[in-house]
């Protein structure tokens, strides 16, 4: 007897929430117990062990960051809440506001849709997407070059279209599907920010849980990212 797809992921998706859930305990051991161990040696460490210090450290926060993620993606479809319908704007305002410091930082512009459209999702979900992708394109940024970034909404009979287009760095066309990819990232750590590559999942498991999709449009300078929902 063949298993039915929506099972199987329903129990791939119970096995990530577990995991990810009982993660959580053991880490903290590992980071108490070695914070416990290395205060007992403190005044005796040489230089190179306190790299090594450095070095469990690091190690031990990109451990506990993936293990939130993997818990933010599993409480997409577990913790989200109710549909209603809300302004495109006041959800893209709310992203903005929430995204200053970095914009103020980075001396960039935003452009926000000329006209307005309606959305019918789970707002705070939605605008975890647009947070994804405008953090994403205030921070794979040209050297010497602000940022510009604007955002377009057109409406058709059976979807809503969205689109983000920035002049970053851009994404060549055959890492276009990756960039969704758990975990994946394109860059060396730390040579554009510290993110671990989750960001982009969690956003196309958001959309695909509101019957859209999400995709990227490389270009010569810059990347477009275009969100998709079902009228």
């Amino acid at each position: 007897m063949e298993s039915n797809p929506a099972s199987i992921l329903h129990e791939l998706e119970d096995f990530v929430y577990l995991v990810s859930h009982d993660m959580a305990a053991p880490q903290r051991h590992v980071r108490e117990f070695t914070k416990l161990l290395l205060a007992t040696l403190e005044n005796n460490l040489s230089d190179e062990q306190k790299i090594y210090r450095g070095y469990i450290e690091d190690g031990l926060q990109k451990i506990e960051r993936m293990q939130s993620a993997l818990l933010q993606l599993s409480r997409v479809i577990t913790e989200g809440k109710e549909f209603s319908t809300f302004p495109l704007l006041d959800c893209l305002t709310n992203v903005v506001q929430a995204l200053q410091d970095k914009i103020h930082a980075k001396n960039a512009i935003i452009c926000l849709p000329d006209t307005d459209v309606r959305l019918t999702g789970d707002q705070q979900q939605i605008e975890t997407v647009f947070m994804v992708l405008l953090d994403n394109s205030l921070t794979f940024t040209r050297e010497y070059v602000a940022p510009e970034i604007k955002i377009c909404a057109d409406m058709s009979d059976k979807e809503i279209s969205i689109s983000i287009d920035d002049n970053g760095i851009g994404i060549s066309s055959e890492h276009a599907d990756k960039v969704f990819t758990m975990f994946r990232r394109l860059h060396k750590f730390g040579e554009y920010g510290d993110g671990i590559g989750a960001g982009l999942a969690i956003a196309k498991k958001i959309v695909s849980r509101h019957g859209g999709n999400i995709s990227i449009l490389s270009k010569d300078k810059g990347s477009v990212f275009v969100v998709r929902f079902l009228k």
